[in-house]
This record gives C-alpha cells, sequence and structure tokens, in this order.
C-alpha cells in the first residue's frame, strides 16, 4: 500500500482515474453535488478526481492499508474496508447518482456480481461508470498476469440483464 501510487504513477503511467474522469465529463456534463460510491477506492487515485462532482464521497476497499492512507488524504466524506460484493449485498437504504469501479473490477471473472447489486444502488438517471482490461476471450477469461479481462460482449449482456441502458464501452 505504502508505494502503491509511486508504482502505478510513475513506473506504470497509469490511466484508468483518467479514464474515469473522460467518462465522467462525456456522460454527466458539468453535473455536480453528487452522491458517489467509490468501489474498489485503493488509495484515493480515483477518488480525486470524483471529488469535484461529489456532494458525498463514499470509498470502499478491501485493504485496511489502502484505506488508511485514503484517509489521509481527506477527500472521502465515508470511508469502509470491506468486500465489494459483501458490501454492495448488505447496503441497505444506501443510494446513489454515481457508482464507480476503477481498476477492481479485473479481480472478478462474472462482473454481474458486482454490476448488477451495484445497479439497485442506483437513484434514477444514475450512473456506473468501471474500467475493465479488454479481453478477446468472451466472456471473460484469467490472464497469465491473474486479472481478469473482460469481452464487450460481456459489457453488453450484463447491461441488459442488470436492467441498465449501456452508453458506451
Amino acid at each position: 500500500a505504502s508505494h502503491y501510487e509511486e508504482s502505478m504513477c510513475g513506473d506504470l503511467d497509469y490511466q484508468a482515474p483518467d479514464r474515469l474522469e473522460d467518462a465522467m465529463s462525456t456522460h454527466l456534463g458539468d453535473r455536480v453535488g453528487l452522491s458517489v460510491l467509490d468501489l474498489g477506492c485503493g488509495t484515493g487515485l480515483s477518488g480525486r478526481k470524483l471529488r469535484s462532482r461529489a456532494k458525498r464521497l463514499h470509498g470502499i476497499d478491501l485493504s485496511a492499508q489502502m484505506v488508511e492512507i485514503a484517509r489521509g488524504v481527506g477527500i472521502y466524506d465515508c470511508l469502509e474496508t470491506a468486500e465489494i460484493t459483501g458490501w454492495l449485498g448488505a447496503a441497505e437504504g444506501l443510494r446513489f447518482d454515481l457508482i464507480t469501479a476503477c481498476d477492481c473490477l479485473i479481480y472478478f471473472g462474472d462482473l454481474g456480481q458486482v454490476v448488477k447489486p451495484a445497479g439497485r444502488l442506483l437513484n434514477p438517471g444514475g450512473l456506473i461508470i468501471l474500467t475493465v482490461e479488454r479481453g478477446e476471450v468472451a466472456p471473460y477469461r484469467l490472464t497469465d498476469s491473474g486479472r481478469y479481462a473482460h469481452h464487450p460482449d460481456h459489457i453488453r449482456d450484463l447491461s441488459k440483464t442488470s436492467g441498465l441502458e449501456l452508453l458506451a464501452i
């Protein structure tokens, strides 16, 4: 956790938060004052891009060490250490205008276990913006790096079965 940002931003030219920001600009325009859920928030790299749009920014991550670093950044209104699918399944009475998952869905094969329960937490007109590694094998494949790559057809099918409108891949 202590070397995550240095490694990602310095050594690996990490672009997922910037892609998240591009998607927000395209699909949210200048909307602000949103209730935002940042799934797999890590150290807050994506949260930094979300803060300007959020009235309330809620972060969830599996790693307690990552959550502590994110807490030190001071941009989240609420941070929790939790496994994503368990947290989504137990979330009662919470509603969000925007739910993001930036570079954490590479640890899930079937994205339905995240997207379907997340969709139930959306306010009318809400958006889910996520990043995945594009795969050539449908629906998804575990790569040699231990990360899942997802075929675009999996995303299309998932949006249909979840009752969500797919705006872009």
